[in-house]
């Protein structure tokens, strides 16, 4: 009898997660879900596409980028010669870098809403604006906690320093 239980219980549990983490995918829609609702005809989908991973491909070489200035700034900091003009200047291209990122996403957007007709412009815009600023997926809330007006790094207490992502 406890062992039926505790069966069904674990069964429970695990179908609930899953339902839950499909229901809740913090990368919002996919981007098979969005092109099947916009119902693009075959010269959109290719634009659509095409839009799509020359924006991809940017990003990967410039998070790149960013991962080889993160690389040198640690290299600086294990060599412990802190050269702080050269660590601004990392930390500056990487705030560049992060800004391009965004503009790139905000082109994306902007091309793929100009070749689509009235209705699905409807539908496009729904969806991100669903999605609100992008930032809800990678930190969402947990990130804009720690900078609240309660406190700098509330919500942190118990994570090491080290831990912590710094000059980046």
């Amino acid at each position: 009898m406890k062992k039926t239980i505790l069966s069904i219980i674990i069964i429970s549990l695990f179908a609930s997660v899953t339902i839950i983490a499909q229901r809740y995918n913090a990368k919002g829609p996919r981007l098979e879900q969005i092109k099947e609702h916009l119902n693009l005809n075959d010269d959109q989908e290719k634009q659509f596409n095409d839009l799509h991973f020359d924006h991809a491909q940017q990003v990967v070489d410039m998070r790149a980028d960013i991962q080889k200035n993160r690389l040198a700034i640690k290299e600086m900091m294990t060599n412990n010669e802190v050269d702080e003009a050269k660590l601004r200047e990392l930390s500056t291209a990487n705030n560049e870098i992060r800004g391009k990122i965004h503009s790139s996403k905000v082109d994306m957007w902007l091309n793929i809403y100009k070749m689509l007709n009235k209705d699905q412009q409807e539908i496009w815009t729904k969806h991100f604006a669903a999605m609100g600023d992008g930032r809800e997926g990678k930190h969402g809330k947990r990130f804009n906690k720690g900078w609240n007006h309660k406190g700098f790094n509330k919500g942190y207490g118990d994570r090491p320093m080290q831990k912590r992502r710094m000059l980046d």
